[in-house]
């Protein structure tokens, strides 16, 4: 499996973990909706304008989430339009692009386990949830993190999911970042990863990273993946990240 559609595996595989029911489109295929929390929705078909129709008839308002067509094994993209155009098309039926992500990758078998510097303060530490005792803070530096609630019992039901890893950064014992890890096959995904405001800015970010990148090579994981916001971007750079594709995610606003 190519890099890049493992990215978008990884992804969707871990809406599907938190629950989504499937949506029949009219050229036999399906799209997908989660059932609560996050409340995405997706195909791996083109999309054509009778989709749009469709989803603009939903009785709720999800995000619709839209990547290039990505072949599977040689990793060929081909957009279903251009950018311009396809914003037009979705400007029409009142979705409005809400978000802007890059998905990036990152050899593991490339990065020298040993060198990879994690913690420099002494008083900040990395905890891996077993249970549910520290999910409730977990939740909470997501939402001072993102800005938006999680649903907890969708959470509490990905944490006893064989394939995820859940983590938390805490400094002087208060929690402050947050992680979340996903593998599919030996692709480990990158997920909810956050500081909270409070400690943004202050040098906890960096080695939260490396602390990931290295359980994820520890894990026994070729490549690590992740799907990057604007803001959080110029640090997987200089992680060593490589960008592949944008992410567009679209709302209707009427």
């Amino acid at each position: 499996m190519h890099v890049d559609y493992a990215n978008i595996d990884n992804l969707t595989r871990l809406w599907q973990v938190y629950g989504c029911e499937a949506i029949a489109l009219e050229d036999n295929k399906d799209a997908f909706i989660n059932i609560n929390w996050p409340n995405r929705l997706w195909q791996f078909s083109s999309i054509r304008e009778s989709d749009i129709l469709q989803f603009s008839a939903l009785s709720r308002s999800p995000l619709w989430v839209h990547w290039p067509y990505i072949d599977k094994q040689d990793g060929a993209l081909s957009a279903f339009t251009e950018t311009n155009q396809l914003d037009k098309v979705y400007q029409q039926h009142y979705w409005q692009c809400v978000l802007k992500q890059t998905a990036m990758y990152l050899d593991l078998k490339l990065q020298d386990n040993k060198s990879i510097s994690v913690l420099p303060k002494s008083n900040f530490i990395i905890k891996k949830l077993t249970s549910n005792c520290y999910l409730n803070d977990w939740i909470d530096v997501v939402k001072d993190s993102f800005g938006y609630s999680v649903d907890q019992h969708v959470i509490e039901k990905a944490l006893t999911h064989k394939d995820t890893k859940f983590y938390l950064g805490l400094i002087e014992g208060k929690p402050i970042a947050s992680s979340l890890l996903f593998k599919t096959g030996n692709i480990v995904g990158l997920h909810q990863v956050g500081v909270k405001a409070d400690y943004q800015g202050q040098g906890f970010a960096r080695p939260f990273m490396q602390a990931m990148i290295k359980e994820s090579s520890n894990w026994q994981a070729s490549h690590m993946v992740l799907q990057a916001s604007q803001a959080g971007k110029p640090l997987y750079d200089r992680l060593g990240f490589i960008s592949q594709f944008m992410i567009n995610s679209y709302q209707r606003v009427n």
